[in-house]
């Protein structure tokens, strides 16, 4: 019982030690609570995960209908009408 409280507890530091690189806390909560130490070593060493971000364009709010639009829009795809800079 003692050993499994353990490798909880280092599951759990496994876990926050990846969510703040990136990574999925529930995914490194179970490989964390399997590994134990190993885990550990692993987590506290591991890169953190790049962002997705670069081949997306960025998006705001239409001014007039309030739908995701790209920021180079000059006309909203949904409601159809014109958007200024000054709008933006």
């Amino acid at each position: 019982m003692r050993i499994f409280i353990i490798n909880l507890l280092i599951g759990l530091l496994v876990a926050t030690i990846a969510q703040s690189k990136g990574h999925s806390f529930s995914k490194w909560l179970i490989n964390g609570a399997i590994l134990g130490p190993f885990a550990l070593l692993y987590s506290i060493f591991m890169p953190r995960k790049k962002q997705r971000s670069s081949g997306q364009k960025k998006q705001i709010n239409c001014p007039h209908c309030n739908k995701m639009i790209e920021v180079d829009a000059t006309r909203c795809p949904y409601c159809e009408k014109k958007i200024d800079i000054i709008d933006v």
